[in-house]
């Protein structure tokens, strides 16, 4: 159940901040010790998303629930550290270096040991904020010959990316949908997306560091490499001795353009925002996906999250690569008042007869200020 405690706003984590940088025996300020850390959790601004987080709890019964800002900043906090000692990638080790570490029980906003969340909470908090009917179970990672149908090459197409299966089709149903206002497919991260956007993108607008009326964006996928195994494992402790064991059960064959071999993982798709004063790219959306979605239908799908769930923004031009050169694409950003800047796939049937009817060559480089 949702209260009062259950959530505490910035004023008083900023309070509880400076009131715990003199209770902690250091021999300097913490906020020198700790330059990024403290910076990154002063500026963030938590009380936007109050209202997505107090949604996914009952109002007027059950256990009542406490302190899920500190859940919240602590993964942000390991994110920050992940890949480093002492937590690395696990995330029962950093609870337990969290109750070690006077200085991030502080940031997270716990002014005590007692009060910190268990591991259990972080994982039940995860299950809730996923917005999806169907969670992961046992049974879904003991699959037997998973990935039996898809060890063979994939398909390579004139971009030099792999074939989906019905691909043009896809892409002209998932457009229709977002011309018609519906989601042409599930989006169980939307909770995900409205907290980045409420709070990252929101941030840097306010800020400066993103011009919301004038926007060129770029859209590309990068290969994820899994380091599961793709056979699974025999688990011995099992009676069928059939069952593996998969320990990544959404993981893919696919081929790795860059590298020019196949690879087992995922997608990760990207939009990305050009600031020309500070010559950087900021990210204002990302989609985690499946690795044989092609790139032209990881894009539908991200426009249509990104148009629902990002706010503030609104592009003017959007630069794609090759894999995204059909109608569908260019016809729907151009219905939307948004320049298409698409790089022919000179090895598609679309263009080889020339550009189509109503089409035109731009030149390459365009000013950012146009």
């Amino acid at each position: 159940m949702w209260t009062s405690s259950s959530f505490l706003d910035h004023t008083s984590y900023l309070d509880l901040l400076e009131r715990g940088k003199n209770l902690v025996p250091y021999s300097a300020p913490l906020d020198v010790l700790y330059p990024r850390e403290f910076f990154i959790m002063q500026t963030l601004n938590l009380d936007p998303i109050i209202p997505i987080i107090s949604s996914l709890y009952d109002q007027s019964q059950g256990a009542p629930v406490k302190n899920l800002h500190q859940i919240l900043r602590s993964f942000l906090l390991f994110s920050m550290t992940i890949g480093t000692p002492p937590a690395k990638t696990s995330l029962t080790a950093w609870v337990d270096y969290i109750k070690m570490n006077p200085v991030y029980r502080l940031l997270i906003g716990s002014p005590s040991v007692d009060d910190l969340p268990g591991l259990g909470s972080y994982y039940r908090f995860m299950n809730r904020l996923w917005d999806s009917p169907t969670l992961l179970s046992r049974s879904d990672l003991l699959s037997y010959n998973k990935d039996n149908s898809r060890k063979g090459k994939p398909e390579i197409g004139g971009d030099g990316k792999a074939i989906e299966e019905n691909q043009e089709k896809n892409t002209i149903d998932a457009a229709t949908a977002i011309n018609e206002g519906r989601n042409p497919a599930p989006n169980p991260e939307i909770n995900l997306q409205r907290i980045f956007s409420l709070t990252a993108i929101a941030l840097s607008v306010s800020h400066g560091l993103i011009d919301p009326h004038k926007m060129i964006v770029s859209g590309d996928g990068t290969c994820i490499h899994a380091h599961a195994a793709p056979n699974g494992h025999h688990d011995k402790s099992l009676p069928d001795s059939d069952l593996r064991h998969f320990s990544d059960p959404d993981a893919d064959w696919d081929c790795d353009s860059d590298l020019k071999a196949n690879y087992y993982g995922h997608s990760l798709y990207m939009f990305a925002y050009r600031n020309d004063t500070l010559k950087t790219e900021l990210p204002v959306f990302f989609k985690y996906t499946f690795a044989r979605r092609h790139d032209s239908l990881n894009f539908l799908f991200s426009f249509s999250d990104f148009i629902h769930n990002v706010d503030g923004i609104s592009p003017n031009r959007f630069c794609l690569d090759s894999a995204h050169d059909n109608i569908s694409t260019y016809e729907l950003l151009s219905s939307r008042g948004i320049i298409p800047l698409i790089d022919l796939n000179l090895k598609s049937p679309l263009n080889s007869d020339g550009l189509p009817e109503g089409f035109t060559y731009v030149p390459t480089e365009i000013s950012s200020a146009g």
